[in-house]
């Protein structure tokens, strides 16, 4: 007598195991909706014979590719892993952890983890430990320097072993970025880093913020020429990641509020602005367009996106010695001064000096001609 299949119930109570017995009828439901489409969408990718069958089962996926990816922000929370490492996986992590101390101990090493191998610069469908070097030699090279190769394979702690993939991803560097703290080593003061541009003078990339988070002085380097060393740090000082940024450069408080800083090794600049995308160069405001127009910024200090509107394209703000400034509608706070003003096509428009209910920045022109520099699209 041929065995009678289980039903979908039963199905479901296999998948779920203990959690079934704790699921209200709704979700119980739910669950075998799920189960059902689940299984549909597997015969149907079995009887797809056409392109366009192909097609619509390609959609389908991605529908539930992103549905389960809002799932999984459903059910996170502060106490749940920040990566999720599935069983397929928890044999690699076993073995990259139980031998973390030897492959430091490797130089040249900068980095290892979990992945799938490369062959031929072609990611292929095999795990692996992943092993970054700054540079790839040959055995012979590794010889001539009595240097011993990196395993071909880990020990797991409970026998057997994994593959190691070894790739060369040069010296990993910090990367500073639009929007980051930034602030004068060894004190408490802070602003924001605003852009990055290039020193016209040399070719050098800089980093550039509002002069007064620099220092109380309108000019440097003064008459006579400062010989102090002032130097940055961004992120800010005790924070975490915090590094060397660079020395100023140059920098003013008559007319523009502005300062380029020097970006030294190993510091990389970035046009990257956190959740907005790259800095796509520079424009001038309109004063006949730009009224209202609507404009963002991103605050070493507010840690996020701030959006707002132009409310004078030409404004004069003679207290704060400066020139024709934009005066903006937006709600930055202390310790984003520095911070670029953008805006819809991310075009930089000016620096943020400061303000009140309303906030005032020096025009990017202004800033850019007086610091001889530019940002280059």
């Amino acid at each position: 007598m041929p065995k009678r299949s289980k039903t979908v119930d039963e199905l479901v109570d296999a998948v779920l195991g203990k959690r079934a017995e704790t699921m209200s009828a709704r979700e119980r439901a739910a669950a075998v909706r799920a189960f059902v489409e689940a299984g549909t969408g597997a015969v149907r990718l079995r009887q797809a014979r056409t392109p366009h069958q192909a097609a619509r089962l390609v959609a389908r996926a991605r529908e539930t590719v992103a549905d389960g990816r809002m799932r999984l922000a459903e059910t996170s929370t502060h106490e749940h892993p920040a990566i999720l490492v599935g069983p397929r996986w928890r044999q690699y992590q076993q073995a990259l952890e139980a031998h973390r101390e030897t492959l430091d101990g490797f130089p040249g090493v900068v980095g290892y983890g979990i992945g799938r191998r490369r062959r031929g610069g072609v990611e292929v469908d095999e795990p692996c430990v992943v092993v970054l070097v700054e540079r790839k030699l040959e055995e012979g090279a590794l010889r001539r320097r009595r240097r011993l190769a990196l395993p071909r394979e880990l020990p797991l702690p409970d026998g057997g072993t994994v593959p190691v993939d070894v790739r060369e991803t040069g010296v990993l560097r910090p990367f500073v970025a639009p929007g980051a703290t930034l602030g004068r080593s060894g004190t408490s003061g802070r602003g924001t880093l605003g852009a990055f541009a290039t020193d016209l003078e040399t070719g050098d990339p800089v980093a550039l913020t509002a002069m007064h988070v620099v220092s109380k002085i309108r000019e440097y380097p003064g008459s006579p020429p400062s010989t102090e060393q002032v130097l940055f740090s961004s992120p800010c000082d005790g924070e975490p990641g915090a590094a060397r940024l660079g020395r100023l450069l140059m920098g003013t408080r008559t007319g523009v509020d502005a300062a380029k800083i020097s970006v030294d090794p190993p510091a990389i600049p970035s046009r990257m602005i956190p959740d907005l995308g790259p800095v796509r160069g520079w424009r001038p405001v309109d004063a006949d367009a730009d009224q209202g127009t609507l404009v963002a910024m991103y605050g070493g200090q507010s840690g996020r996106v701030l959006f707002g509107r132009i409310e004078l394209p030409l404004g004069m703000v003679p207290g704060l010695g400066l020139g024709p400034s934009i005066v903006v509608d937006i709600p930055a706070v202390d310790g984003d001064s520095g911070a670029a003003l953008v805006d819809q096509q991310n075009l930089v428009l000016g620096l943020l000096v400061g303000g009140n209910t309303l906030k005032v920045f020096s025009p990017i022109r202004d800033v850019l001609k007086r610091l001889s520099c530019d940002i280059l699209p």
